[in-house]
């Protein structure tokens, strides 16, 4: 007798044409010993290049900005064909994290004359799964984080390997349709002096107004950076415990290695593997 699959509550599912522009959008490129997380950004396009795409791909699609690489002083958009890596898509918004797997990513000429890529799902609904992995500290540290051009003082008042929460105590607005970079913080062995330990790459997912009108940010991280944050967030929890510095021993992350920067790099190594 053939067994029925179970279904899915409809809240635990996602149509991949429900995603929407403000919603926050990422790749994950997934390899034989490597994977790589980066950002995209969903498409500007109008009401009739919508219906072009429908038309020609059907509604489990998502267009998303060109993603583009510099050869010889020229920007060229990147190519997935003929690659044996594996794509996944994922979409956070209030009400959670969705997954697609197995996607296609094609690059696709609108008869607008717009170039885009398109996200290609093969099962056209994701599946709502936990993100939230990491073990949170309490961190209550004045850090910095960098919007365009402009560097606020926030307190970060928690943080795991892949999020964290903060409070901005600048006068300068805080932007949460905008990633940004946190120069994360900590404090030499005599207590006394602070460095940046590094620059990490992050969006806002949520906010949350408090009972003194207090707005508290909750964020998440690129998860390229979350080997080394696990090391540091371990070190942070044995430090809680102890009462005083646990380990001398993490070195400080190279700014240079910035997930915006060589994110495209990386997709190309990480998409010729065999």
């Amino acid at each position: 007798m053939k067994r029925e699959r179970k279904k899915l509550p409809t809240d635990k599912k996602l149509h991949i044409s429900k995603v929407r522009p403000e919603d926050h959008i990422s790749i994950n490129a997934i390899g034989k010993k490597k994977k790589l997380e980066f950002e995209v950004t969903y498409a500007e396009i109008t009401e009739q290049d919508k219906a072009e795409i429908e038309a020609n791909y059907g509604d489990a699609t998502l267009p998303i900005e060109l993603i583009v690489h510099e050869v010889n002083g020229q920007e060229k958009p990147i190519s997935f064909a003929g690659h044996s890596s594996a794509l996944e898509f994922i979409a956070i918004n209030p009400e959670g994290v969705y997954k697609w797997e197995h996607i296609n990513l094609i690059k696709y000429n609108l008869s607008s004359g717009k170039m885009i890529h398109l996200v290609i799902a093969l099962l056209p609904e994701g599946i709502k799964f936990n993100r939230r992995r990491g073990v949170r500290v309490n961190m209550d540290t004045r850090m910095e984080i960098e919007q365009d051009d402009k560097r606020i003082a926030v307190l970060v008042r928690e943080m795991s390997y892949c999020g964290l929460s903060f409070v901005n105590l600048s006068s300068r607005e805080v932007d949460p349709s905008k990633p940004f970079v946190l120069n994360l913080i900590d404090i030499d062995d005599d207590k006394e002096k602070t460095f940046v330990v590094g620059k990490f790459y992050g969006k806002i997912q949520r906010q949350r107004v408090e009972e003194d009108g207090t707005v508290v940010y909750g964020c998440i991280l690129a998860e390229r950076h979350a080997e080394y944050l696990q090391k540091f967030i371990a070190m942070k929890q044995l430090e809680s415990i102890s009462g005083k510095k646990a380990y001398k021993g993490y070195q400080r992350n190279n700014s240079t290695q910035f997930w915006k920067e060589d994110a495209v790099d990386a997709l190309e190594a990480i998409m010729k593997e065999k």
